[in-house]
């Protein structure tokens, strides 16, 4: 079928050159519809649609979908050909405009093209980018294809090209659709040579069978068009005419939903068949091919339709949004709208006390005055500050400081100066009376050398005094209310520069490929590390900026670098939390605490093979000299077998060690954890749980530790 010359036009696909070329896994189809895909194969060949091809770089799989008059449709998935090429900002005819500009006319004549894509070649040099692959071999398409991002913008372009004289007085077109309209019955003939002309002169067709000519009203995106105006839909009446009145609440509902679908117009399409409606009655269809969609979504949609596997309503939904350029992108948290909003709701209630709250801080700094008490003292175990600062409105401040590095008395108070000054000075304080005991120091900051203040005296300064007690009596680690601080060096000697540490930044690691693809879909450029990629995708997500591989019956496991695995397997190996396990242990400790690594296995090997313990305490593999005799018990509870099991870490109430004690018989053990291990808590461990349920043992087996070899033990048992 003859086109439009190429001259005037031709589809031209903008690829991204750092877009990696894609082919799509074969997919496979039943014997009737494989029929189908290749008598619509060879209508093409003979049509000049398509032409075989080898060796493309690109290849997409062939997508059969049922029509509304149950009717085959071929289309080709060209999913990733679309997500490679940049979005045509090319506006789009308003559908509401239209169908206003319509109105109020006599007669009018409906027009659609024939084959309306097809009827525009594609670029040379992009044919071969459009390949798909059937059971009989790959072909690529010579004309633009229905599906392909920016060919309604293009066909759009050359209609408004062809009638731009016309538009607006007596043509209405949108992409294929095209409307003659006469507000005067005679001059309609003349109209109609005008757009005949016009078709005949860029050789477009029109298809016949959805053409109606000389009309008073007809069906334009879905509204009833006549003189009068814009009617109602006889289709949709006629459809609500035939429900059954409802008899139960959820035929109530579904009516409901029924009456909603029926007020939006244009989607009526999808409500039967399970698809998404035809995009040339479809009223969003300009504002989704002008602009990018954003899909905000919790689900993994985007991973679901960009299987390879899809079939079935999938597929169908591949091809009709593979027109679009639609962005996925994952459900945020509502908690900080939660909190804008609320600081948004109340922020004028508190507003006035915010204001005099700062009235008062600003009246406290001018007119207020700060008490700070200071006290330093020096022992055997070092010098230490006390310090307790009092603000005009009567709050207090206490600071507890240890200094770790020698000091006289006479140094220690002058530390606790002048970490008072600096405590005030943090606080905003401005006015300030100090009080100290000690009189050289006062004396040297009044610049005098007698006491003349009754109020500077040791008396006064006892709770400044007992902070600075306190400093020395607690260690450093100790948990209080009072702040207590550490001075590393005097005052009066400079702060030594402290040195620089470099975060280790780790370049490309295994995560690099997948967080490119899950984030930007960006791959590789080799082809099969990005078809590796894709496969492995399906097992991973990001969730707030970190990659996270889904587990099959846990939860998700937090991926981390080879360094940051390492690390983790050290700590569970031999750090607090240590179990010196073997390396499988150690990979499964990994992952039920939350970590993956694909490589932990080597590591965990490695770690097992280089710890010192493991390979002092492994066992040796030595057959004994002798055959091994089990030891028995005649008769139940009659011989028992005590020990202490080595030292856990720390429980309530300080307990660490655990007695175990077991019946050769009956194999019944008995255990107690306890702070620690003397012989006088065995004895009574052994009388409560042994003695007066069972009765006296006969013979009780234990080792050679101190606690069993004392000498109350040897005469308890005895007795």
């Amino acid at each position: 079928m003859p086109g439009i010359d190429p001259k005037i036009i031709m589809h031209k696909l903008q690829v991204d050159p750092l877009h990696q070329p894609v082919r799509q896994k074969r997919r496979k189809f039943a014997p009737e519809r494989d029929a189908i895909i290749n008598d619509e194969v060879k209508s093409l060949l003979g049509a000049g649609f398509i032409r075989k091809v080898q060796y493309p770089e690109w290849l997409a799989n062939v997508v059969v979908v049922k029509k509304k008059n149950w009717k085959w449709r071929v289309c080709i998935d060209f999913t990733d050909l679309n997500k490679s090429c940049p979005k045509d900002p090319f506006p789009q005819p308003h559908i509401d405009k239209l169908v206003d500009a319509t109105t109020g006319h006599q007669l009018m004549s409906f027009m659609d093209a024939f084959s309306g894509y097809n009827q525009i070649l594609m670029h040379l040099e992009d044919q071969e980018k459009m390949s798909f692959m059937t059971s009989r071999g790959i072909y690529c398409y010579k004309v633009m294809l229905f599906g392909l991002k920016n060919a309604g913008s293009t066909y759009q372009w050359l209609v408004n090209m062809m009638f731009a004289d016309h538009i607006g007085r007596t043509t209405e077109v949108y992409i294929d659709d095209m409307l003659v309209k006469s507000l005067e019955a005679e001059d309609h003939i003349s109209h109609l040579q005008q757009a005949f002309s016009t078709l005949r002169k860029y050789n477009m067709k029109l298809n016949p069978a959805k053409c109606s000519f000389g009309v008073s009203s007809g069906k334009f995106f879905g509204y009833i068009i006549t003189l009068r105006g814009i009617e109602a839909n006889p289709e949709q009446i006629r459809a609500i005419h035939s429900i059954l009145s409802p008899k139960k609440v959820k035929e109530v509902q579904k009516l409901m939903g029924r009456m909603a679908a029926l007020s939006r117009n244009p989607l009526q399409r999808s409500s039967e068949a399970g698809l998404s409606p035809d995009s040339r009655h479809c009223k969003l269809r300009p504002y989704f091919q002008a602009h990018p969609i954003v899909v905000v979504t919790s689900f993994p949609v985007k991973l679901v339709l960009h299987k390879p596997e899809v079939f079935g309503r999938l597929a169908k939904w591949v091809v009709e949004l593979g027109e679009y350029d639609v962005i996925f992108r994952p459900a945020t948290a509502i908690k900080s709208q939660v909190l804008a909003d609320f600081v948004a709701e109340f922020s004028p209630i508190l507003l006035p006390a915010l204001e005099q709250e700062e009235r008062l801080r600003s009246e406290t700094k001018e007119e207020g005055e700060w008490v700070l008490h200071v006290d330093g003292s020096s022992n055997i175990r070092g010098a230490h500050v006390g310090i307790l600062l009092t603000s005009p409105t009567g709050n207090t401040a206490s600071r507890a400081v240890r200094c770790n590095f020698k000091a006289t008395n006479n140094e220690s108070e002058y530390e606790a100066l002048i970490a008072g000054l600096t405590l005030a000075h943090q606080m905003g304080a401005e006015n300030i009376q100090v009080f100290g005991d000690s009189q050289l120091i006062i004396n040297q900051v009044h610049g005098e050398y007698q006491e003349k203040d009754d109020s500077m005296i040791q008396e006064q300064n006892s709770q400044a005094d007992a902070l600075a007690n306190l400093g020395s009596a607690l260690e450093t680690n100790s948990h209080m209310s009072i702040p207590l601080h550490v001075l590393q060096w005097p005052a009066t000697l400079e702060e030594p520069q402290s040195e620089e540490v470099s975060a280790i930044v780790e370049g490309k690691t295994w995560m690099t490929p997948l967080v490119w693809y899950l984030e930007n879909d960006i791959l590789l450029e080799d082809r099969k590390e990005s078809r590796k990629i894709k496969k492995q995708a399906a097992r991973y997500c990001i969730s707030q900026e970190k990659l996270y591989r889904r587990s099959f019956s846990g939860p998700y496991l937090r991926c981390v670098t080879p360094r940051e695995a390492a690390r983790i397997l050290v700590e569970l190996h031999e750090g607090d939390c240590e179990s010196h396990s073997s390396s499988r242990s150690l990979v499964l400790r990994a992952k039920r605490a939350g970590y993956y690594c694909p490589t932990m296995a080597a590591y965990a090997n490695q770690q097992a093979k280089h710890c010192d313990q493991c390979q002092r305490h492994a066992p040796v593999f030595k057959v004994p000299p002798e055959n091994l005799k089990s030891i028995s018990s005649p008769w139940p509870f009659r011989k028992w077998g005590m020990d202490i099991m080595r030292k856990f870490p720390m429980a309530p109430g300080q307990k660490v060690f655990l007695l175990v004690v077991t019946d050769y018989f009956s194999k019944l053990v008995k255990a107690e954890a306890l702070s620690r291990i003397t012989d006088l808590q065995i004895r009574k461990f052994l009388w409560t749980n042994v003695i007066t349920r069972f009765r006296v043992p006969h013979e009780i087996i234990v080792d050679n530790g101190p606690q069993f070899t004392s000498h109350n033990f040897k005469e308890h048992c005895k007795d």
